[in-house]
């Protein structure tokens, strides 16, 4: 089972009760203060879903925080696992990156640099932990929309002044000359999404995507979109009765088929 993720001192315990999670904390801070670290009990927050007991967890004598979301290496985490708070963080980034590079963008005139100065430090900060996201319809305009709005900023253009003159999204992205960032974010999720097929030392991100809930009955209504959903509908091969033939996971074993099946165009629906 798994119980905990490490990344350098940030870590995550993984609990079924709270009796178990204030085990693992104290025993956290004990070896901790072993090699001379100190466990920070005003950033160490309490999550829990909506099954959870909810005794409180305590370290020593203080009692920890519940919280509802918590940030995590820089990605929003919460245990509804809704997307949409990220998102918002996202196009806040965008904008503030955008603002750091803005002086420079003024005064380069040369499109190539101005736009690799923009794929280098706008479009990560909008599409940062992609490759984990499982996008709606909703949340892919939502980051069209924040990059068109930035584009026309970049080149000089106002929603009004791009209305007045007839013109689309497609003709501000060839003055811009930027990379596309939905095109970005899915491109990024087919590399991880290889990467993690053709591990072979046992690690928990491949297990979590392998696992399925055999003794479980889905809940009544449409099931929430999977993560796998997406490359599943662009890579699958089916045939003319979309019965799967050869599913997305075998064909990202071989490397070089993977790397080769990427097609831009190719939409998540």
């Amino acid at each position: 089972m798994l119980n905990h993720l490490r990344f350098a001192d940030d870590i995550v315990l993984l609990t079924h009760t709270p009796q178990e999670a204030e085990r693992m904390v104290h025993q956290l801070d004990e070896v901790g203060k072993k090699v001379g670290l100190q466990l920070n009990a005003k950033k160490t927050k309490v999550m829990r879903n909506r099954f959870a007991d909810p005794s409180a967890v305590r370290l020593s004598q203080t009692t920890l925080e519940d919280t509802d979301e918590y940030v995590y290496l820089g990605r929003l985490i919460n245990m509804t696992n809704d997307l949409k708070p990220e998102i918002i963080r996202r196009k806040r980034a965008a904008w503030a990156a955008y603002n750091t590079i803005k002086p420079a963008v003024s005064e380069i005139k040369n499109q190539k640099l101005r736009a690799e100065l923009f794929n280098s430090t706008v479009i990560p900060a909008l599409c940062y932990g992609s490759e984990t996201w499982t996008l709606t319809k909703a949340m892919e305009a939502q980051l069209k929309t924040t990059q068109a709005s930035i584009e026309r900023h970049m080149v000089g253009y106002t929603l009004r002044r791009q209305r007045c003159e007839g013109l689309h999204n497609s003709d501000i992205r060839s003055l811009s000359k930027v990379t596309d960032a939905l095109e970005y974010a899915n491109h990024s999720k087919h590399r991880w999404a290889g990467h993690v097929m053709r591990r072979n030392d046992g690690r928990w991100s491949k297990a979590v995507i392998e696992w399925y809930p055999r003794q479980k009955k889905r809940p009544l209504g449409r099931p929430p979109t999977r993560w796998s959903d997406s490359l599943s509908i662009r890579y699958n091969i089916v045939d003319d009765r979309m019965r799967c033939l050869v599913h997305w996971s075998t064909r990202a074993q071989t490397r070089h088929d993977w790397k080769g099946c990427y097609d831009p165009q190719q939409s998540n629906r």
